[in-house]
Formats: structure tokens, sequence, C-alpha cells
């Protein structure tokens, strides 16, 4: 599958995207669309869908290959997965340690209004 881009001196040039072939739930080949709202992040996207509308198969068109030289999605898809859960983790572990943090002050306080009533009420 082909799509154009324009260059810079705005004559269109060939763009060659290769996509693994698909099969929806239902057997059979899915159909190729392209989202058009413009009301859309994604439009302009290609995406697969069921013929019959039957299974509700669909997914996004994600080329392996452009211009025959293969995509990060084909050669470091585990990568990505991994360094994904990494970043997901490291941000639970700020917001766990965010709270801890709040948690320390705050006992910190009590604390504090404690031994202030207590030694005032003393007196």
């Amino acid at each position: 599958m082909s799509s154009s881009s324009s260059s810079r001196f705005g004559a269109p040039k060939s763009v060659d995207l290769r996509y693994n072939g698909k099969v929806c739930s239902c057997g059979q080949k899915p159909l190729i669309k392209i989202v058009e709202s413009e009301v859309k992040p994604s439009r302009g996207r290609l995406y697969f869908v069921c013929p019959a509308s039957t299974c509700g198969f669909q997914g996004w068109c994600i080329p392996y290959a452009i211009n025959g030289i293969p995509t990060a999605t084909t050669t470091s898809k585990a990568v990505d997965g991994f360094e994904q859960m990494v970043v997901a983790i490291k941000t639970r572990v700020e917001v766990v340690e965010a709270k801890q943090e709040m948690v320390k002050q705050m006992v910190v306080r009590c604390l504090f209004l404690f031994f202030y009533f207590s030694c005032h009420s003393c007196l």
C-alpha cells in the first residue's frame, strides 16, 4: 500500500508503506478505512474493520516497513512495552512517595499540636 506526501518543493513523492495482513474474528479479510472525522485527532489514520460488521473487529493499521525500512514498532515492540511498564511503575512510585511525604508532614504537625496543647494545659 502506498501513500503520498509533499516534498519541500511541492511535488508529491511516493511513500511505500507495508502492512501485515489481518483476518477478523469471523474469518474474513477486513476492510481498510481512513478516519475522516474533522474533530478527531486520529484524522487521516488507517484502520482495519470487519467487512460484515458482525464480529466487531477493528484495529489500527500500523506499518511494519516504510520505504523498505523496518519501523520501530516491529523491531522494538518488546523493548517499548517494557519501557512503558517501567515509566508507569516509576510514576506510581513517585505518587506513593509524594503521599508518604504528606503523611509524614501531617504526623509531625499532629505531634507538635499534641505536645503544644498538652504542655499549655499543664500550666
